[in-house]
């Protein structure tokens, strides 16, 4: 449903991590028109979460929801050529621990932009 009240409402969710990345890299040799192939896996830790809504110019942030999985791991891989690559990940955990929760994966896409 669409709020309709005071003039602005903003709703965000962050979930900040520290991860560590694990990559083979396969490429082509020469200087230009070098394609890549980076299968990996990484692994990370939640440290931080909050939910922040605004409505009109009073602000609310809550903390720490009380079953998130705070322990993450899955596979990545980036593709492309030279300096320009897409990439990927999917989170083999969920995101709540407690078994009458929703049972949501984290995923990721994009483009990666690279000097070397």
């Amino acid at each position: 449903m669409r709020y309709t009240g005071d003039a602005r409402w903003i709703n965000r969710t962050v979930f900040n991590f520290v991860e560590v990345p694990f990559e083979i890299r396969i490429r082509t040799a020469g200087e230009r028109g070098k394609f890549k192939f980076y299968p990996g896996f990484k692994a990370g830790f939640m440290v931080e979460n909050y939910h922040k809504w605004r409505i009109g110019s009073q602000e609310y942030k809550e903390f720490n929801f009380p079953d998130l999985n705070r322990i993450h791991y899955g596979p990545t891989i980036r593709i492309g050529f030279d300096n320009i690559m897409l990439f990927g990940y999917y989170d083999m955990t969920t995101l709540f621990t407690n078994d009458d929760s929703n049972k949501l994966q984290l995923f990721s896409a994009g483009i990666s932009i690279g000097w070397f």
